[in-house]
């Protein structure tokens, strides 16, 4: 994801995989989603809190933003969905960099090799939908097959 907007003392906006603009940002679901109450609620009370960007009620998209600071104005408007936990000097280094007179970086900021952490509760086991089941049973199999060919190549070079 890169960030194509930063306003220092306010937020760092990116996520629009479809231009890298701000003028995309379809969601995964197809077009804009609706806003979740929970996430409504959530306040913009300290740095490093993570929302979705929107162009009003029920529209949002992959756009999301950091605050860098408490935006008590966005309460209700826009929905928290995370929060930084680790790397708030990388969250310092995205507020410092330079931009030109539309908010736009003069460098690139990238978001590179990022995730989702799955809150896992011990002892529950995790049951797969068949569709996603499937697609993972193959990457997987696609994974360990490279990974034993790398592993077996490794063998290989310790014998000779």
């Amino acid at each position: 994801a890169k960030f194509h907007r930063v306003i220092p003392g306010f937020m760092a906006q990116g996520g629009d995989f479809e231009l890298g603009d701000g003028r995309g940002g379809e969601s995964i679901y197809g077009g804009k989603f609706s806003d979740e109450a929970g996430g409504l609620a959530l306040r913009h009370a300290k740095r490093g809190l993570l929302s979705m960007a929107n162009s009003g009620r029920d529209t949002n998209g992959s756009q999301f933003f950091i605050i860098f600071k408490p935006a008590h104005h966005l309460n209700g408007k826009h929905c928290v969905f995370g929060e930084i936990v680790e790397g708030l000097a990388t969250l310092d280094a995205i507020e410092g960099v330079k931009t030109q007179s539309d908010d736009r970086p003069i460098a690139p900021i990238v978001i590179a090799r990022c995730g989702q952490l799955e809150r896992r509760v011990v002892g529950v086991k995790r049951v797969k939908r068949k569709k996603n089941a499937e697609a993972e049973e193959s990457a997987d199999d696609s994974d360990s097959s490279s990974s034993s060919s790398s592993s077996d190549k490794k063998k290989k070079k310790k014998k000779k």
